[in-house]
């Protein structure tokens, strides 16, 4: 599926705005765009995530009503149904520093009507929350995942067991922590070799892997063969 940034995007129709949605989905287009939640929980389709660049309002659209959304939209410019005058366009355009472009794009995402993400897309029966994709990892492989990760900090838990304390604290300092400590430091710690402490870590390593390979075995815990 091709994915088109903000809509299609040409003279009869302008980023983010439903019109250039309903042109991508109806040549089965998907769409990449910028989505905030305000802070009554609706949803405006607007690119940045404070009204900074355009409105000159240093606030986080989060923490905006959507009424009051509306509201400094129609103080910039008088209400009006459809596009702006190109007069208030003009006029809007200069006194914020931006683009007229830009200025409409605007005034159409601020003026369009609430649409349900279950109403109909074209005549393949589609809907809009068929279009929308979900980065999300799905739910059953998210508990998959999370029960093998349990298994294995349960096999960790049990097979350490077998190693004597010495063998469990050097293992640890040097494998199973974010944060190694060297050889040379744990060398002066225990008052033997570097290579000494080199081969007790890898003889623990060793036989802490046989025991939680034999313990997995065991449970049913590996994939057939």
């Amino acid at each position: 599926m091709h994915i088109i940034h903000r809509g299609i995007v040409n003279k009869n129709y302008k980023e983010n705005c439903l019109t250039s949605f309903q042109a991508s989905f109806k040549k089965r287009f998907g769409i990449e765009t910028d989505i905030h939640s305000t802070k009554d929980k609706k949803f405006v389709c607007f690119h940045d995530f404070t009204l900074k660049r355009i409105f000159k309002i240093n606030k986080s659209i989060k923490n905006i009503n959507y009424e009051n959304l509306k509201k400094i939209k129609n103080q910039i410019a008088p209400r009006t149904e459809g596009d702006l005058r190109k007069e208030h366009v003009q006029d809007i355009a200069k006194r914020l520093s931006v683009s007229e472009s830009e200025v409409v794009s605007m005034n159409r995402r601020l003026s369009g009507k609430e649409q349900s993400l279950n109403a109909p897309i074209g005549e393949d029966g589609d809907e809009w929350q068929d279009w929308v994709v979900d980065n999300e990892m799905d739910h059953e492989l998210k508990i998959a995942q999370s029960d093998e990760m349990e298994q294995r900090k349960d096999l960790l838990q049990d097979s350490i067991k077998i190693l004597n304390e010495r063998e469990k604290k050097i293992l640890y300092s040097r494998r199973l922590t974010d944060d190694p400590i060297t050889l040379d430091e744990l060398s002066k710690k225990y008052k033997i070799s570097r290579e000494r402490v080199r081969q007790i870590e890898n003889k623990a390593f060793e036989k802490l892997q046989k025991h939680m390979l034999n313990s997995a075995k065991s449970k049913n815990l590996l994939p057939a063969s």
